[in-house]
C-alpha cells in the first residue's frame, strides 16, 4: 500500500512501506569519519562569521524573511533567515 499519494513521475518510496524504510539503517561509518568531521570544526571555529544582512526577500505569516550571509570555510556562505514582525527575536534557551 503507498504511504501518500504524490505528484511526482516516479515512486518515492520505491514500493517500500512506511515500516520498510523506518528499518533501513545506516551504513559504517569511514574510519576517519570523527576525525575529519573535528578538524572541519575546529577550522570552521577559527573563522569569525562577519553576519551580513541581505535583502528582503518576502514578508508573510508576521515574519520576514531575508537573505543573509556569513564567513565559513571556503569563503561566505548564503542563507534565508526568518525574524518576526512585530515581536523581538530572540534564541532558543
Amino acid at each position: 500500500m503507498p504511504l501518500a499519494t504524490h505528484p511526482f513521475d516516479f515512486a518515492p518510496t520505491h514500493g517500500r512501506t512506511l515500516d520498510d524504510l523506518l528499518n533501513i539503517g545506516a551504513p559504517d561509518a569511514p574510519p576517519d569519519f570523527d576525525a575529519f568531521w573535528r578538524a572541519c570544526k575546529a577550522a570552521a571555529d577559527g573563522i569569525p562569521p562577519r553576519p551580513r544582512l541581505g535583502r528582503l526577500v518576502e514578508e508573510r505569516d508576521g515574519c520576514q524573511v531575508r537573505e543573509i550571509s556569513y564567513g565559513t570555510l571556503g569563503g561566505r556562505c548564503a542563507a534565508l533567515l526568518v525574524l518576526p514582525i512585530d515581536d523581538p527575536a530572540h534564541t532558543a534557551s
